[in-house]
């Protein structure tokens, strides 16, 4: 079972690990934020495409954030069913604008990348981590980080609390050692709080690798492949 923190947060190493358990022979695991949107054909053909570098990985992106609200037009449980006409990716994403490379939503890795079981136990939903695990992934020289912004493009579902909402948006009822709390194990562990930390190696534009598309345009693309 997952591991959670004092405040019920769930951890992330433990998810991986907990994955890798159930899925010994998956050739990558994925943790995505709950308020992102992505196309499955967009994560397939990225994935395949970085496989054939033989190397352990891991891709992260930028989001694109798009404005919000319970009122959308569109049945979300259809959001993955190719038959639902009320829902278009592309539409939404060019209504948004793209965010900084500060901020990383998902997390695709190969198997031996990451030795989740020796890293901080940060927590998902909170700030602060994911600079963390890419500038620690760019140090280990049997990894290859990955940027997909180009072929794997994100929705973030922007709602009125903004680009920083740390999970649910009700930041005034938490308490602050829950909140801050990956920048206080940061702190605890390495000496120093992370938002004084200068990131050389731990933002998307950090990456070594960049996917991008054999085709010009989406129409060219509707098949699959090609990246």
């Amino acid at each position: 079972s997952v591991q959670n923190n004092s405040f019920g947060m769930p951890v992330l190493g433990s998810m991986y690990l907990t994955m890798m358990e159930r899925c010994p022979n998956a050739t990558s695991y994925t943790y995505i934020n709950g308020d992102i949107i992505a196309r499955q054909r967009d994560f397939l053909d990225t994935i395949e495409s970085v496989l054939k570098l033989g190397r352990e990985f891991l891709i992260v992106g930028i989001r694109t954030n798009v404005p919000w609200s319970l009122n959308a037009s569109f049945d979300a449980t259809l959001l993955h069913d190719n038959g639902n006409n009320n829902f278009n990716f592309t539409t939404h994403l060019t209504n948004g604008q793209p965010f900084n490379p500060m901020a990383e939503d998902y997390f695709i890795t190969s198997k031996n990348a990451i030795d989740w079981a020796n890293i901080p136990p940060f927590v998902i939903g909170r700030a602060a981590y994911d600079n963390w695990i890419v500038e620690h992934t760019n140090l280990q020289p049997h990894v290859d980080v990955v940027d997909a912004t180009k072929t794997l493009p994100v929705i973030h579902m922007n709602d009125e609390k903004g680009d920083f909402s740390w999970g649910d948006g009700q930041e005034e009822d938490k308490e602050i050692n829950d909140i801050w709390y990956n920048k206080l194990l940061h702190q605890k562990t390495m000496g120093h709080m992370l938002h004084k930390v200068t990131w050389y190696f731990g933002k998307t534009w950090h990456a070594s690798w960049e996917t991008n598309y054999d085709y010009p345009s989406e129409e060219d693309r509707e098949d699959g492949g090609g990246v």
